[in-house]
């Protein structure tokens, strides 16, 4: 969904190339552009709903966008999981409040925090130029706002 900044293009782009190593064909995906806001996911979310082949799950940026989607989705009386599938990323504690509770992607904040200090301090030493990249590994917190796909919501 939303998609403005360095950090939300590579995650837009890392996203792209999974979906074609995973073999899901072109035509099948929907990229919404907006911001990483609740009001960015429930408006992105909206065009989606307005499509005539609904997505079947749906795969944001944020939470904070996925909390949007949400409230969109419960505002077109649809039901999360059982007509769309609904997945955040970054795990912040509201997501265990939300009805459903939101899966989530979650990032070692832990590890994030030790590369990022860690390639400061090598920049700093000079040892390595700006624009290193760091990857951190990641967590699928399974919640209820997903579910198999639902045949008949198409």
């Amino acid at each position: 969904m939303p998609c403005d900044g360095e950090e939300a293009v590579d995650r837009r782009t890392a996203f792209l190339k999974c979906l074609s190593d995973c073999g899901i064909k072109k035509q099948r995906r929907i990229v919404v552009e907006g911001n990483h806001k609740v009001e960015g996911g429930d408006t992105a979310m909206t065009q989606l709903l307005s499509l005539s082949d609904r997505p079947t799950a749906v795969l944001a940026s944020n939470d904070l966008t996925a909390i949007g989607a949400l409230r969109a989705i419960n505002r077109a009386v649809f039901h999360v999981p059982r007509d769309i599938s609904l997945v955040g990323f970054d795990d912040i504690e509201l997501c265990q409040c939300t009805q459903p509770p939101l899966t989530a992607i979650r990032l070692s904040r832990v590890e994030l925090g030790q590369k990022a200090f860690d390639a400061l301090y090598r920049s700093l030493e000079g040892q390595s130029g700006n624009g290193e990249e760091i990857t951190v590994s990641t967590t699928l917190v399974l919640r209820q706002s997903t579910a198999t796909v639902n045949r008949a919501w198409r």
